[in-house]
C-alpha cells in the first residue's frame, strides 16, 4: 500500500534524508496502530511511503477510514491464504 506523508519530505538534500526516513517511519508506525490486527506486515520502506503485507477482510474495512492511503496493489500470490 501507498500512503500520504501528513508533511511531504523531499531528497533535495542529503540532509533532509533523515527527516524523510523518520517521516516515513512515524506514518507507518501510525497506520499500523490503527489497523490492529488482522494485517501481517511482510516489508517496511525507509524512503519510500509504502509498506507491503496481508490483509485480512475486517483490516481492509478498516483501511476506507484510513485519509494517508492512496493506493493498494493486491495480487493472487496468495489465493489461498486466509
Amino acid at each position: 500500500m501507498l500512503f500520504d506523508l501528513e508533511e511531504p519530505v523531499s531528497l533535495a538534500s542529503v540532509d533532509q534524508r533523515g527527516e524523510r526516513i523518520g517521516a516515513v517511519a512515524r506514518t507507518t508506525d501510525e497506520i499500523l496502530s490503527r489497523l490492529g490486527d488482522g494485517f501481517e506486515l511482510s516489508h517496511r520502506f525507509e524512503l519510500v511511503s509504502a509498506m507491503a503485507g496481508l490483509i485480512d477482510r475486517a483490516a481492509l474495512q478498516r483501511l476506507d477510514c484510513q485519509h494517508a492511503i492512496n493506493y493498494l496493489l493486491f495480487s493472487d500470490r496468495f489465493q489461498g491464504a486466509q
